[in-house]
């Protein structure tokens, strides 16, 4: 696997009709995100949890750095920040709620919000992108996940998040009073 930085993503316009309404969807493939996770927390666990092999019950919340490379040194582009939970009784498999808060560089601001099931010991692992904020708003897609690299002895890794991602541009829908 290589390492690709976040960069000006390929855009694809597409004219939508939504019951009616033509709106601006923005295809960007290519995005790539860096995640260096060393601030995961143990916040609660099950009775069965230190017996399971796979610390099934286990409840961890994240707060972690994004960056454009893969190293410690590289740039700051935001946070992966979210929870994770040990759900699979059989295999390594979490349930993840996360966000990619960017707080640097083009996505400066937004957020993209990724939900679901994360089988940690496989490649090339899919997860939906379920919505977002800022340029990212209403975003739906997929994201590919793979280990880059990880030193147990640590509890350092860096995990490389690839998006695809369909948003609506921001020029496309109207703001309605609910009075």
């Amino acid at each position: 696997m290589g390492y690709s930085p976040l960069n000006n993503p390929l855009k694809v316009i597409l004219d939508v009709n939504l019951e009616g309404m033509v709106v601006v969807v923005v295809v960007e493939k290519d995005v790539v995100i860096l995640w260096m996770f060393y601030g995961i927390f143990e916040v609660a666990e099950a009775a069965i949890t230190a017996n399971s092999r796979t610390a099934f019950g286990q409840v961890r919340v994240l707060d972690d750095l994004i960056t454009v490379g893969p190293n410690r040194s590289s740039e700051a582009l935001g946070r992966a920040q979210g929870l994770i939970t040990s759900a699979d009784l059989t295999v390594s498999g979490i349930a993840m709620n996360m966000n990619f808060y960017f707080t640097a560089g083009k996505y400066n601001g937004s957020t993209l919000c990724i939900l679901g099931r994360n089988p940690i010991d496989e490649n090339d692992r899919e997860l939906p992108v379920v919505g977002g904020t800022g340029d990212f708003r209403m975003a739906r897609g997929y994201s590919i996940s793979n280990t880059y690299s990880y030193d147990p002895v640590a509890n350092y890794g860096v995990l490389e998040y690839t998006v695809y991602v369909a948003v609506v541009e921001k020029s496309g829908y109207t703001a309605v009073s609910m009075i």
